[in-house]
C-alpha cells in the first residue's frame, strides 16, 4: 500500500497552508486544494510547473556531485509514480516496474526533457480532474492513507511527520535512514524527549554519546548541543515528544551539517 500511494501521497507530503479566506469545507475541496497547491498554485512552496518552467535540459540534468538527484531525475520519478498510481485509481493495470526504485529516477533522458515536463502537468491535471468527478465512495476509499500520510515530510536522512501537537507540544514520528545522520542542532524555545521503537540511535547531547536501543528513551533539555543518528544496518524508528513555547522548523539551530543547511 506504502508503494502504490508513493507519489500521490508525495504530492500532499506537507498541509498548506491555506489562503485563510476560503478553507476547503469537504473532503473534494480539500484533495482538489492539495493537488493544485503542488502543482500550479503558490502556496508557502513552489509549485512543480513553477519550479521546472523555462529550465533547459542542461539545467535539469545539473547535480551537486553528493549523491542528490537532478531535477530532471526527481520530474521523471514524479511523472512515473503518479501514473502507476493514477492507473490504479482509474482501475486499469499500470507499466510494468521492476521494484527497483532507482530507475524511476535513473531513467531520465535529457533528450526528452521538454517531454517530461508536458508529461508532468497532464498527469497533474489528470489527477485534479480526477477527484472532481469522482463519487464521494471512491473519495472516502482513498482518503483513509491520505490522511495518514499526507503530513509526512521527506528530508535527505530519511523523514518525518507531525502526529499530535497542541499548545505546548509536538509529537512527531522520525525514520532515519541506516548510515544518515541529522545535523548537529540545538533549540532555543523546545526540549524534546526521543523514545527508539525501532533500531538503534547514536545520540549526542552536549559531550555526552550515548547508544539508545529499542524501547529506550533520552531527554534533550533546551539550549542542548544534539544529534541523531543511525548507525545500523535497518531504519531507525523513534517517536520524539517536544515541549516547550515554540516549534518551529526555524528554531533549528544548526552547527554541523552533512548537507550544508544552514
Amino acid at each position: 500500500m506504502t508503494k502504490r500511494w508513493l507519489l500521490f501521497v508525495t504530492l500532499l507530503l506537507v498541509l498548506p497552508l491555506h489562503a485563510q479566506d476560503k478553507k476547503p469545507s469537504n473532503l473534494r475541496d480539500l484533495l482538489l486544494a492539495e493537488l493544485r497547491s503542488t502543482h500550479t498554485t503558490a502556496e508557502w512552496f513552489v509549485p512543480a510547473n513553477t519550479a521546472v518552467k523555462g529550465l533547459t535540459a542542461e539545467q535539469a540534468s545539473w547535480t551537486d556531485g553528493k549523491g542528490n538527484h537532478s531535477v530532471g531525475q526527481l520530474t521523471y520519478h514524479l511523472v512515473f509514480w503518479n501514473k502507476q498510481n493514477f492507473a490504479r485509481l482509474k482501475g486499469e493495470k499500470p507499466e510494468n516496474f521492476s521494484g527497483n526504485n532507482d530507475e524511476t529516477f535513473n531513467k531520465f533522458d535529457t533528450k526528452t526533457w521538454n517531454d517530461t515536463v508536458q508529461q508532468l502537468d497532464q498527469v497533474l491535471t489528470e489527477l485534479e480532474k480526477w477527484v472532481e468527478t469522482a463519487d464521494e465512495a471512491k473519495l472516502k476509499n482513498v482518503a483513509p492513507q491520505v490522511t495518514e500520510d499526507h503530513l509526512k515530510v521527506h528530508r535527505p536522512w530519511g523523514s518525518y511527520q507531525s502526529v499530535d501537537n497542541g499548545d505546548r507540544h509536538q509529537v512527531k514520528r522520525i525514520v532515519v535512514k541506516p548510515g544518515s545522520r541529522l545535523s548537529l542542532q540545538k533549540h532555543h524555545h523546545r526540549s524534546e524527549h526521543w523514545i527508539v521503537v525501532r533500531g538503534a540511535a547514536r545520540v549526542t547531547v552536549n559531550d555526552l554519546v550515548k547508544t539508545v536501543h529499542e524501547n529506550e528513551s533520552i531527554y534533550i533539555p533546551i539550549g542542548a548541543v544534539h544529534r541523531l543518528e543511525n548507525p545500523g544496518k535497518i531504519l531507525l524508528e523513534l517517536i520524539e515528544v517536544q515541549t516547550g513555547s515554540y516549534f518551529g522548523e526555524d528554531d533549528i539551530i544548526r552547527i554541523e551539517d552533512d548537507y550544508r543547511r544552514s
